[in-house]
C-alpha cells in the first residue's frame, strides 16, 4: 500500500515538474511596469500620447482608475483643443499644421 502512495506522490510531483518547466500554455508576455519616454518633447503633446502613457506602480502604488479616467479626460480635451486651432487656422486661411498623431 505505501508502495502505490509513493509512485503516485511521485506521478503528481513529474506531471507538476513538467507543467512548471514551461511545457504547458504559459503565461502571457509581461507588460514594462515602468514608465518609458512616454511624452515627446521635439512636438506638442497630443490626445493619442495621453492615451498611451503608463506609470510605474511603486510600493504604496496610487490608484489606477482615478489616473485612467484623468489621463482619458486630458486627452479628450487636448483633441478637442487640437481640432478647434486646425479649424480656426482654416477660417483664416492659413496653411493647416502638419496631422497630428491621434488623427
Amino acid at each position: 500500500m505505501t508502495f502505490v502512495f509513493v509512485l503516485t506522490g511521485i506521478a503528481i510531483l513529474g506531471v507538476v515538474a513538467f507543467v512548471a518547466s514551461g511545457s504547458g500554455d504559459g503565461l502571457e508576455p509581461p507588460r514594462p511596469d515602468r514608465p518609458g519616454p512616454w511624452l515627446p518633447s521635439e512636438r506638442p503633446v497630443s490626445g493619442q500620447d495621453l492615451r498611451q502613457v503608463r506609470f510605474g506602480v511603486a510600493f504604496r502604488g496610487y490608484r489606477m482608475a482615478e489616473v485612467d479616467r484623468l489621463l482619458d479626460r486630458l486627452a479628450e480635451e487636448i483633441s478637442l483643443r487640437d481640432e478647434l486651432i486646425d479649424e480656426l487656422e482654416a477660417q483664416r486661411g492659413n496653411v493647416p499644421r502638419e496631422p497630428r498623431a491621434d488623427g
